[in-house]
């Protein structure tokens, strides 16, 4: 249960990215995510995505040291 906690705790504060700053510079190089409108829903798109896969990352990662 400790390594699991542990894991949980240190993992998901990893994800530094700034969805702000990363759909801006998305936006200013002309890329985009395909069906999702450059700007504020590219960021929350990313938040999302980033937040699901630290969470299984950690999960898997606490799963695997018990």
């Amino acid at each position: 249960m400790m390594f699991t906690t542990h894991g949980l705790l240190d993992c998901w504060p990893w994800v530094q990215l700034e969805p702000k700053d990363l759909a801006e510079q998305l936006k200013r190089g002309g890329a985009a995510v395909p069906a999702i409108r450059p700007g504020r829903q590219t960021a929350e798109y990313v938040t999302n995505t980033l937040t699901r896969m630290s969470l299984l990352g950690s999960v898997f990662l606490g799963g695997r040291s018990s």
